[in-house]
């Protein structure tokens, strides 16, 4: 998808779509054995039905106006930046990066409104992820003053919004940033990658679970 949006010009290099066969029969399975081998370093099948959606996506990217707007502001694609942070190696890689505004686009199950998105933007840490960037950005001598990002719908009829995220809102997160950071760069330096705690852990019900069984 993001091929599709961001580089149209080489999507039909990178994506390849399956054959649509049946791979319980033999001729099925030859068929698609035949297209395995002709892939090629670097391309990515997909299936039909998700082709079917990438071009639904990108005809509503197209139609957007705000969509475009963006876009035409951020013209460096998979734009890849290094920089040190505290003494510590980071990178990020910016899906749309212009003078000063960083587009991320991003594809969401759940409605693109405003609720619904600004839920995912909490819940799947993309506000942090927005702070490191333009962290990493600033930090390489390039300006961050806008991040923005273009939702798109993955069910029909595929809506596609387009949000800002203010800056008192990456100021706020980027101590905690800063603090993962510190985190990533003693794990670097020792070679230890502590997980979970290595002890039995008593699992509690989650809240609205217990309300049922309560019958609340």
């Amino acid at each position: 998808m993001h091929a599709a949006v961001l580089e149209p010009h080489l999507y039909d290099g990178i994506v390849r779509v399956e054959p649509d066969v049946d791979r319980r029969t033999k001729e099925g399975k030859a068929t698609y054995a035949d297209f395995q081998a002709s892939m090629m370093p670097g391309q990515v099948a997909i299936s039909r039905d998700q082709s079917s959606v990438v071009d639904v996506i990108r005809l509503r990217v197209s139609e957007s106006e705000a969509a475009q707007s963006l876009l035409r502001q951020a013209p460096c694609r998979e734009f890849s930046v290094h920089a040190w942070i505290d003494g510590v190696p980071c990178k990020c890689r910016c899906d749309a990066y212009g003078d000063g505004i960083c587009v991320d686009v991003k594809t969401t199950s759940q409605l693109a409104s405003p609720e619904a998105f600004g839920d995912s933007v909490w819940r799947y840490g993309y506000a942090a992820q927005a702070c490191f960037y333009r962290m990493v950005l600033e930090e390489s001598g390039r300006k961050c003053t806008r991040f923005c990002w273009i939702a798109c719908e993955t069910n029909a009829p595929n809506g596609i919004a387009c949000y800002e995220v203010d800056g008192s809102v990456l100021d706020h997160l980027e101590p905690a940033v800063r603090k993962a950071i510190a985190v990533y760069g003693k794990c670097l330096e020792s070679q230890e990658w502590p997980g979970y705690p290595d002890e039995v852990r008593r699992l509690e019900l989650p809240a609205g679970v217990t309300r049922q069984l309560e019958g609340t």
